[in-house]
């Protein structure tokens, strides 16, 4: 039963992780679609652009990042229900 408890926590760990990196890639996301269209309306610089794209390249990472710790549970699953 430790083996089995072990991998739950696991699981509520990524879980969590995943949450928060979700919330982290909707926030850059809304950031730097909101600077878009400031650029695209005059109300801003155009140099703002450069940081929409900066904040669009973490937010791809940000995603990469929850693919692994999806990839990471989808394993640990597949564990726990040969265990079970």
């Amino acid at each position: 039963m430790p083996r089995i408890d072990g991998i739950k926590e696991e699981l509520a760990f990524l879980r969590d992780g995943m949450r928060n990196l979700f919330i982290v890639f909707m926030g850059l996301i809304t950031g730097s679609f909101t600077v878009v269209y400031q650029v695209l309306t005059g109300r801003v610089d155009t140099l703002f652009t450069y940081l929409a794209l900066i904040g669009i390249i973490f937010a791809l990472l940000t995603l990469i990042l929850i693919n692994r710790k999806r990839n990471t549970a989808d394993k640990l699953i597949k564990e726990l229900e040969r265990i079970d």
